[in-house]
């Protein structure tokens, strides 16, 4: 099951993002904290939610099998066969970053793999004094732009977060 996080609670998030790398003087650290936690609390509340079977992407996965398999018996499916064809379904059902996380005192390395030929695999692993995080990519050339993005980011973000 996916978990997008390209969705509206995100948006605060980035706008103050934007803002403060405009002018790092317009958003004070508690707003952006604020939506971090605003962010994880969607993120946890939706991965209950997956965890229970629930969720549009469930939903959509087993009517596009029920489609397919029905399709040969029944011609009027050859329209919902159609629905999950489109393009723009296809390109909603295509995940860009693949991402996962496991963390335990014993762990040093975790890796996941993109799940499309285009996208980017990122698997970390959370310490109490470090973050490691490794990068994939069925194209090599892509790698080094987006862990420097990464690399930006995570930093900008520790230096607000920190104390």
């Amino acid at each position: 099951a996916y978990l997008r996080t390209g969705t509206a609670v995100v948006q605060p998030f980035l706008e103050l993002w934007a803002q403060r790398e405009k002018d790092p003087t317009s958003v004070d650290r508690a707003s952006i904290v604020k939506a971090l936690n605003d962010i994880n609390g969607h993120y946890l509340a939706r991965l209950a939610e997956v965890g229970e079977g629930e969720g549009v992407d469930e939903h959509l996965h087993a009517l596009e099998y029920v489609a397919t398999v029905t399709e040969a018996r029944n011609p009027k499916f050859a329209d919902a066969r159609e629905f999950f064809s489109d393009p723009l379904f296809k390109a909603w059902d295509t995940p860009v970053l693949a991402s996962g996380s496991i963390s335990a005192p014993f762990i040093d390395c975790y890796s996941i793999g993109p799940q499309t030929p285009d996208g980017f695999g990122l698997g970390y692993v959370i310490q109490p004094s470090y973050v490691l995080v490794s990068i994939t990519s069925f194209h090599e050339d892509k790698i080094s732009e987006f862990r420097d993005g990464v690399t930006k980011a995570s930093k900008a973000l520790r230096e607000i977060l920190k104390d």
